[in-house]
């Protein structure tokens, strides 16, 4: 049976001399975020040619800039880790997520530490996303006959996730407005064609990619009297 040395080629190392360690891909920690950083996680510890390191273990600590509230470690597993702030983190600070493999048994971990180290960039809290009326003006009124268009502005959704948001039209009176694309901070329309007099009140849903975030109402109110075709007068026939 081949050794790991044969199968790979790896040269020997001699006692303390680094050796470079993989800590498998990390799925993104998130930033933006009010106490807690989210959970991340390594697929596993490879050694410098892609081979499992059996037996070893992964350790996590955080540290952070000076400016920065204090973070702990709340959580941690072999694969997993939950770091907390006592106060949240603000913009301008830096928290340091540091994962360290360990092996008693694998010669290149054998009493040393390796490091991968993730650095995280706090942009203070995420804006919560809203949807407000921007026209009509709740209550106005207009001519069963008129066109008006309905507007309604989006804010607190991030510019590069703007295409994942659509905005969708729906009336409490008849079939729906249709659906208008976001573009953050700046209105999105569409056109009603009133043709019944009355209060009416049309929902302006966002949704991303399907699914509703939160939505708003625009009311208004439809006046006029409907034509009446028997009304015009008929030629006399001679």
């Amino acid at each position: 049976m081949k050794t790991a040395k044969e199968k790979t080629g790896a040269k020997s190392r001699t006692a303390g001399e680094p050796a470079k360690v993989t800590i498998g891909a990390h799925e993104p920690l998130v930033v933006g975020i009010s106490t807690d950083f989210e959970r991340a996680s390594a697929a596993g510890v490879f050694d410098e040619n892609g081979w499992d390191v059996p037996g070893a273990t992964v350790s996590w600590t955080v540290s952070t800039s000076d400016s920065a509230y204090p973070a702990t470690v709340r959580e941690s597993g072999p694969l997993t880790c939950i770091v907390s702030g006592s106060g949240g983190p603000a913009e301008g600070h830096v928290y340091t997520v540091r994962l360290t493999a360990t092996s008693s048994t694998h010669p290149h971990l054998s009493g040393q530490g390796e490091y991968e180290v993730k650095t995280l960039d706090i942009g203070g809290p995420d804006p919560e996303i809203k949807i407000e009326p921007a026209s009509p003006p709740h209550g106005s009124t207009y001519n069963m006959y008129d066109s008006l268009t309905l507007k309604v502005k989006v804010t607190g959704i991030p510019a590069e996730e703007g295409s994942d948001y659509q905005v969708k039209y729906t009336s409490s009176t008849g079939p729906s407005y249709g659906t208008g694309t976001v573009f953050p901070d700046y209105p999105v329309s569409t056109t009603a064609n009133p043709r019944q007099p009355g209060e009416v009140t049309v929902g302006a849903v966002l949704m991303r990619n399907g699914s509703e975030v939160t939505r708003t109402n625009i009311t208004y109110t439809v006046v006029g009297e409907p034509k009446d075709s028997s009304a015009t007068p008929k030629k006399q026939q001679k």
